[in-house]
Order: structure tokens, then C-alpha cells, then sequence
């Protein structure tokens, strides 16, 4: 379970949002919160521009540090946070790697944030902190996309619980997402059963034929078969096996998809049209693992968890897989659950 969160701020209202959902999952699990503030670098170095002598340069950035501290300590004063064990930090740096630093250096457990929805010009000219973050992260980062979502966690007691919806492939890559979803799923509905539902999403081999039509799913009949045995399987294991401590209510399904289509974007359909089984629209939180590629190789492959972060209005709990992902060359996941699935629709996961 979840012992100490992080919650990134950076001075905004938007920021801010993502306070009550971290506040109610450390009020359901006894953690406690990091609020952190980072100050960027360039807006300390331009107040120092073009030179101060050195003495009034550490001047200038312990007070930058200072109004920082302060801000967290209005933070915490507004949001009503004093039954909850709460540290403040502030730093200055560039912002997403004080963040993935901090997680690491204080034994983070879950990062709490909130996206500033940059558009995509926006992103290549300044970055996306969220987007950093997510990448580089080694624990779960929880990723607050739309306002009406926020509003949904942020009541004390939740009218409708939340569902996670896991995204699988049949690899053990992508199920190192089930226990921190399980984890999210029951802090977040506590004291009642939370909810959990499996997602499959299987590539047509038919692709003159509409999505999840009966003649498609007839035509790819042994994948489908394939696909329900092994979600079947995952059921299980919140039934009776390891993941059975968390109380969960489960369901699964799989949904097939074209070829001519980005995975992502039929990802995306269902999480905002709630067409799987028992799915609300608006209603969704998903989760998702990401191998945090960078450079040449993020720009040959792409990463469809970030295309998720893109588009999706839901809030998003990304999971940094440790486990060995297909490279550049192909290689293969030989793990027992890959071998289980159609090579195919395991390769256009992971791209």
C-alpha cells in the first residue's frame, strides 16, 4: 500500500487539484504527503541577470526559496490537510527532474499530479513536466488530466467508486500495473469494494470489417479465444490468488480494433464512450505501464502510454515496467504470459 505521496505544485490553481484526491487516498491509507514546490532555473537566473555580486545572488535565491515555503504552508492551511502527516520541500531546478529526484531520494511511493495539457506545439517548444515525469519516474505517477474528473474525486464520499482499468497485452510487462492499480483501486473506494476491469484491445485481421462486429470477431476467433482465456486468467489471480488481499470487484473484456487505427486511440474510445462491459463514461481511471524510452528510440517506436496521456480526458496511473520490453530489433518478452498471446498484437502494444 501507499506510504508517502508526492504531490508536485507549482504555484497555480491547477496544480492545486490534485490535492484532494491525494489527500483522500493518504487519509484511506495512513501515508503521508510531500507537497514540493520547484522554482525553475531560468526564472532565478533571469532575476540575476546580467550579474549581481555573489553575496545578493544567494540572497536572491533564498528568497525565492522562502516565498516558495510559504506558499506551501498557504496550501496546507486552505486545504484542511491537518490530519494528515504533511512535509513541505522547495528547490530550485528544472521542475520534472527535482520531481523524478525527490521521488527517489525520499522513497516516494506514488506521485500525485496534475497536467498542464499542453497542446502539442506548446510541448516542443517547453516540454511537458507531466509528460517528464511519467517517462522517468521509477514509481506509479497518477496523472489528473480533466477538471470534471476532479471533481468527481474530490467529494469525501464518493457517489459512484471509481473504476481502474488495466490495460493488458498477455505480458508480464504489462501486468507489473496490476498491483498498483489494486492498490489504487481499494484506497480509493475505502471503506467499500473497489472496482477493477481487465482491457484487452486485439488487432482485426480483417480490416475491411467494422470494430467488434460479429463476422470480425468469428474471423479472428482463436486470438479472441485466446484473449478471454487469458484475462480469465488475471480474473483469477483477484479471486483467489496474489492479488485476492484487495477485496476488488473484477470484470474484463476484450474489444477488437483496426489496424488502420492507433491502439491508443481505440484505448481512448472506451475509456470516454465506457463501451466495455459495465464501463461509465467519464467514470474511468486507467492504468498503464510505459517502458520510459528516450531519445531515438522513443521517436522510432512512440509510446502509446503517452499518446493515452495526450488524449484522454481520464485520469491516468502510468507504471514504470522493470522488465525486459522488445528493442529496436525485435527481440521478444519470453515470459510465460507473453508466450500465451498472438506475437502480433503483443508487438503493436509495446510500439
Amino acid at each position: 500500500m501507499f506510504h508517502h505521496i508526492l504531490v508536485p505544485l507549482d504555484g497555480s490553481k491547477r496544480s492545486e487539484e490534485a490535492l484532494p484526491l491525494a489527500a483522500r487516498l493518504a487519509r484511506s491509507t495512513g501515508a503521508s504527503l510531500l507537497l514540493l514546490r520547484v522554482i525553475p532555473s531560468e526564472r532565478v537566473y533571469i532575476s540575476l541577470y546580467p550579474s549581481v555580486p555573489g553575496h545578493m545572488a544567494e540572497q536572491i535565491r533564498r528568497s525565492f526559496l522562502e516565498g516558495a515555503q510559504e506558499y506551501l504552508e498557504h496550501v496546507v492551511a486552505k486545504t484542511h490537510l491537518d490530519d494528515i502527516p504533511v512535509m513541505l520541500d522547495a528547490k530550485i531546478g528544472i521542475p520534472g527532474n527535482m520531481i523524478v529526484q525527490v521521488a527517489r531520494e525520499q522513497l516516494i511511493d506514488l506521485v500525485v499530479m496534475r497536467s498542464h495539457g499542453y497542446t502539442r506545439v506548446a510541448r516542443f517548444f517547453f516540454g511537458s513536466v507531466a509528460q517528464h515525469v511519467v517517462r522517468h519516474s521509477t514509481v506509479p505517477v497518477l496523472v489528473i488530466r480533466d477538471s470534471a474528473s476532479t471533481e468527481i474525486l474530490q467529494v469525501k464520499r464518493l457517489a459512484s467508486i471509481p473504476r481502474l482499468v488495466v490495460t493488458l497485452d498477455g505480458s508480464s510487462f504489462a501486468e507489473e500495473a496490476l498491483v498498483p492499480a489494486a492498490q489504487l483501486a481499494a484506497a480509493l473506494a475505502s471503506p467499500r469494494q473497489g472496482r477493477v476491469h481487465l482491457l484487452c484491445i486485439v488487432s482485426q485481421s480483417t480490416p475491411h470489417e467494422k470494430e467488434n462486429t460479429a463476422q470480425s470477431i468469428q474471423h479472428d476467433a482463436p486470438t479472441c479465444a485466446k484473449a478471454a482465456a487469458y484475462l480469465a486468467s488475471i480474473e483469477e489471480r483477484f479471486r483467489t490468488g496474489d492479488l485476492a488481499a484487495y477485496a476488488l470487484s473484477v470484470t474484463s473484456s476484450f474489444s477488437t480494433y483496426l489496424r488502420e487505427k492507433a491502439i491508443w486511440q481505440k484505448i481512448v474510445e472506451i475509456g470516454t464512450s465506457g463501451e466495455d462491459e459495465g464501463g461509465q463514461a467519464g467514470n474511468n481511471i486507467f492504468a498503464m505501464t510505459t517502458h520510459g524510452r528516450t531519445g531515438l528510440q522513443r521517436l522510432h517506436f512512440g509510446s502509446i502510454t503517452e499518446h493515452v496521456l495526450d488524449a484522454t480526458p481520464s485520469p491516468l496511473l502510468v507504471v514504470h515496467a522493470h522488465l525486459p520490453v522488445p528493442s529496436m530489433h525485435g527481440a521478444q518478452d519470453q515470459s510465460k504470459s507473453t508466450a500465451e498471446m498472438p506475437r502480433g498484437w503483443y508487438e503493436d502494444y509495446h510500439l
